[in-house]
């Protein structure tokens, strides 16, 4: 009789225990957050800065008569590359050339009567020496060959500027370079030096770039630039012959910093250098410039995702033995889906291959445990994405 009443009270007891035991588990330990992560990476980072600028040319040269006279031809194509050297203009020479016939001729006569005025002073200077001609005369005959003498110099000068003119007559290009409109047309008369331009040239390779920065950048400019010379690229986009918008990207040198700051914009003025032997950028054109001051090796970065905002700072999650660990960090810059993590704050550190949460942090406290549900991926940062990024922008 007492066997089915032990039964039950056995029975009884193990369910209360079992009660007991889901009330404690229930009250212990909080149940596992489900979180995505992705892990913390070493990355060569470039420290860079952005501007804008526009493209010029390094020499820009307008071309102007140094003879008066008539155009009677132009030999050049608008837009076409010249070397130095290469024939633009060509001014009638004809009128010059009768002046230097003139002086030729005249230097003739001239010359003559130096020949005549030295024979004279020669044969007459025994004459002189032996007391039988006059002091006063023989003077004169000297001063009559020394104003030959000059005549003839004179008349050689002005030979040699006539000839001067004519070459003048033919107006070369003084550098290499691409021509722009023709802004005087053959038959019109010009006049020397203060004449109308009748065309530009400009240097096409290297071309120079201006831009500037604020001049808060200034240090960290000055302090890049006594350990290497600072790469620049220049991202310029248009179209190509589908319409397809295209960007393409060019590297060059800073060659210049201005030797003061503009007070009314607190920025101070750059010069890169671009070389440009395939002719694919043009004077006037609207570039996007990346100056970039180092780069950072293995750099610690931590996606962007992974960082959040407190009280006290930023801070990320970091997964240790199944639970989220809270470190406090002191971040960099931001170089797309990455942030560096130039330091942490405490005792806790973060290395390459950590796992940190990226999705679910809202949700947790300190030293939660979690249930990785996902692993995100990001697409590590470059120079490539950074510039073609910076042009899209």
């Amino acid at each position: 009789m007492l066997r089915p009443f032990i039964c039950l009270f056995v029975a009884a007891l193990l369910l209360f225990q079992t009660s007991c035991s889901k009330k404690n588990e229930h009250n212990g330990a909080p149940p596992a957050r489900p979180v995505h992560v992705s892990e913390a990476i070493n990355h060569d980072v470039p420290v860079y800065i952005d501007a804008i600028g526009t493209l010029t040319a390094e020499l820009s040269v307008d071309i102007q008569s140094q003879v008066t006279g008539k155009i009677i031809s132009a030999n050049f194509t608008e837009g076409q590359f010249v070397k130095k050297g290469d024939l633009l203009f060509e001014i009638d020479p004809n009128p010059y050339q009768a002046i230097l016939n003139q002086s030729l001729a005249l230097l003739s006569q001239n010359q003559a009567d130096l020949d005549i005025a030295k024979w004279i002073v020669g044969k007459d200077k025994k004459l002189f020496e032996t007391k039988a001609m006059s002091t006063q005369d023989y003077a004169k005959l000297m001063v009559a060959y020394d104003k030959a003498v000059g005549m003839v110099e004179a008349d050689k000068a002005t030979i040699w500027q006539n000839k001067i003119n004519i070459e003048y007559c033919k107006i070369t290009s003084p550098i290499d370079g691409i021509t722009g409109k023709r802004l005087v047309d053959p038959g019109n008369i010009i006049t020397a030096n203060s004449g109308p331009t009748l065309v530009n040239i400009k240097t096409i390779d290297p071309l120079f770039v201006d831009f500037t920065i604020s001049e808060r950048n200034l240090l960290l400019l000055k302090d890049s630039m006594k350990k290497a010379t600072l790469d620049v690229i220049v991202s310029a986009s248009g179209f190509d012959s589908n319409y397809n918008n295209q960007i393409k990207h060019y590297e060059g040198t800073l060659q210049f910093v201005n030797n003061s700051i503009d007070p009314a914009t607190g920025t101070i003025g750059l010069r890169a250098v671009i070389p440009n032997k395939d002719r694919e950028l043009w004077p006037g054109q609207f570039i996007n410039i990346t100056l970039i001051y180092y780069i950072q090796k293995n750099a610690l970065l931590v996606p962007n995702q992974a960082v959040t905002m407190g009280l006290k700072g930023e801070f990320v999650y970091v997964i240790k033995n199944g639970k989220a660990v809270l470190i406090w960090v002191k971040t960099g810059l931001k170089e797309g889906d990455y942030t560096i993590i130039d330091s942490v704050v405490g005792d806790e550190k973060i290395k390459p291959g950590d796992q940190l949460v990226t999705v679910g942090q809202m949700g947790l406290t300190p030293n939660t445990p979690v249930n990785i549900v996902g692993k995100d991926t990001f697409d590590l940062p470059s120079i490539e994405k950074i510039l073609t990024e910076n042009a899209k922008d």
